[in-house]
């Protein structure tokens, strides 16, 4: 599963908001799908934040996998907390 399918599953946001956000990155591909979601208001930090640990705590992904979705400054803050939170 993919992390926008999972907001979706969750119900963090919408089809359309999806839509709009593939449609944004598609124009700008260095674009990181949490990035746009958080620059259209669709997704507040600690929305994103919270959906990021839960997705990768549920579908087993590497953490190292984050800097797909967020930019480096949050992977680097959320990979901290995620492995503080492992111990």
């Amino acid at each position: 599963m993919r992390y926008g399918e999972y907001l979706l599953d969750k119900e963090i946001i919408s089809i359309n908001q999806l839509e709009d956000a593939l449609v944004m990155q598609m124009d700008n591909k260095q674009l990181k799908l949490g990035e746009i979601l958080l620059a259209l208001g669709f997704m507040n930090r600690n929305q994103l934040i919270v959906s990021l640990k839960s997705y990768i705590n549920e579908t087993h992904k590497e953490v190292e996998e984050i800097n797909d979705w967020v930019t480096q400054e949050e992977a680097d803050l959320l990979i901290k907390e995620i492995l503080l939170e492992r111990k």
